[in-house]
């Protein structure tokens, strides 16, 4: 199994993906605070992977994506909190969705 590692603008680099027919098994998804843009999640949709792994640092950016993908065919299958910066208000959010 190859990994492929490219620098740019995400929704940018998944469209190009897109058209030249790739396909992703996996997709792991690590937005910034505002979560995903609408491109990177069609994109992602587009690609249909088989698993998306999403780490999020905003629980509610986090839960309007993952509503989108399950839109889309996905099903939420695992959601873990992690206090990784504890006594503070921060928490990490790993979620695992399937096809």
């Amino acid at each position: 199994m190859d990994a492929i590692f490219r620098i740019g603008d995400v929704a940018e680099i998944l469209r190009e993906r897109v058209l030249s027919g790739m396909k992703a098994d996996r997709i792991v998804l690590d937005p910034p605070r505002d979560g995903c843009g609408a491109g990177v999640l069609e994109g992602v949709a587009a690609l249909r992977p088989e698993r998306i792994v999403y780490i999020s640092c905003n629980p509610a950016t986090q839960a309007r994506d993952v509503r989108y993908l399950t839109g889309c065919g996905y099903r939420l299958d695992l959601i873990q909190p992690l206090d990784m910066f504890p006594q503070t208000g921060h928490i990490e959010v790993i979620a695992s969705l399937t096809r």
